[in-house]
């Protein structure tokens, strides 16, 4: 019984390892080819063997990083893939990871780094870059809505509150550099 779930544990390592690589890999080559694929969501043909995508992941993985980043989380969703490659190290017990709050940080990396994309990007006017604009539709749904109820600078403090609050989330030692920075711009006076 013990051997039946390492091996259970070794094969769903291995795939969530593979789909780390392959989301990497379609994600990576979006960023360079979405503008010649685009046409071919609207091919009727699309799944046909005459028909290629120039996504290094083929149709599937056009598809895929074309959910991720045009429908989804834009920029975003590349913490996809650290995910995935969190559970392929969790399965294969290498080291000891806590899922819920992997997954926890992971949805909520996506969702801060979506509004801060659209936020950079829409204030150069790129929002239809990669499909939906740099942050994704999410990213685009979001960042509209918080510029009309705070104004454009309402909305950058709150998406930089959230990105510090994440970056911290994920690592705690982004305190003790937030702290120094602070330090080196504004020294404390020493007490006479």
């Amino acid at each position: 019984m013990e051997n039946k779930k390492k091996i259970v544990r070794l094969v769903c390592g291995a795939a969530f390892a593979l789909l780390t690589l392959f989301t990497l890999f379609s994600l990576v080559t979006y960023l360079f080819t979405w503008t010649s694929d685009q046409s071919l969501l609207h091919n009727s043909d699309f799944m046909s063997n005459g028909v290629s995508a120039e996504n290094g992941g083929g149709k599937i993985g056009f598809l895929w990083s074309n959910l991720l980043i045009s429908k989804l989380f834009g920029l975003g969703a590349f913490v996809i893939p650290f995910f995935f490659g969190g559970v392929s190290i969790y399965c294969c017990k290498k080291k000891n990871i806590n899922l819920i709050r992997l997954f926890f940080l992971s949805l909520m990396g996506c969702i801060v780094l979506s509004m801060t994309f659209s936020f950079i990007f829409s204030l150069f006017g790129k929002v239809a870059v990669f499909g939906q604009g740099a942050g994704g539709s999410y990213g685009h749904y979001i960042n509209e809505w918080l510029c009309s109820m705070l104004g454009v600078f309402g909305a950058g403090g709150v998406i930089l509150f959230l990105l510090l609050l994440w970056s911290v989330l994920v690592n705690n030692r982004i305190v003790d550099k937030i702290i120094a920075l602070l330090d080196r711009v504004a020294p404390k006076e020493e007490p006479k």
